[in-house]
């Protein structure tokens, strides 16, 4: 593979990204319901969407009218909320009430104070951390096997030239090899801290 094709994929791979990030793309917004104790059934409208602590994306919910969230878990009483649309992301947490207890049924849903799951994803920008982290890995990975390889030929022959090459290909290289810890670096940054 010569370096003309190596151009032609590097200016092929930063066409796809002025596209992606020209698309628009509907963001994934998550609703998170937790209680006290742990792995009570959730309904949602009637359905089974999992167990707490459960995670659900918005592309389940009802957005013309108001939803309807049941938990149920055996020894405790049943709860039920309602929900609009405008009300999400929810961030619930609940404390069951057993039904030995001398609680009354009317239960306070507080809002979690931890942030776990309130923040929300942009796909493009992890898209395209995760592709350039990937193609730069991949190409500092080729120019330092061409470098190795160059280098096995200038011990064998001792031409300078492929002395020179070989210093080319390294610096090619160690500029991949950047690319990607940068790339990576912002990978982490757009899944963890943003």
């Amino acid at each position: 593979m010569g370096i003309n094709k190596i151009i032609f994929f590097v200016i092929l791979f930063s066409f796809s990204f002025v596209s992606a990030q020209q698309m628009e793309l509907p963001e994934i917004i998550y609703n998170y319901i937790n209680t006290s104790p742990q792995n009570a059934a959730v309904y949602l409208n009637g359905n089974y969407i999992g167990s707490t602590p459960c995670r659900f994306a918005n592309n389940i919910i009802d957005t013309t009218g108001k939803n309807e969230i049941s938990i149920k878990l055996n020894g405790y009483h049943d709860f039920k909320f309602d929900f609009g649309f405008a009300d999400v992301p929810l961030n619930k947490s609940i404390s069951l009430v057993p039904k030995n207890s001398m609680v009354d049924d009317n239960q306070i849903v507080q809002k979690n104070r931890l942030k776990l799951f309130n923040t929300q994803r942009k796909l493009v920008p992890v898209a395209i951390s995760g592709i350039l982290t990937a193609g730069s890995a991949i190409l500092s990975f080729y120019f330092k096997r061409m470098a190795n390889e160059r280098y096995d030929e200038y011990l064998f022959t001792g031409d300078p030239n492929t002395l020179s090459k070989t210093k080319k290909f390294d610096l090619y290289s160690g500029i991949g090899l950047c690319a990607f810890e940068v790339s990576f670096v912002s990978l982490l940054y757009f899944l963890l801290i943003k």
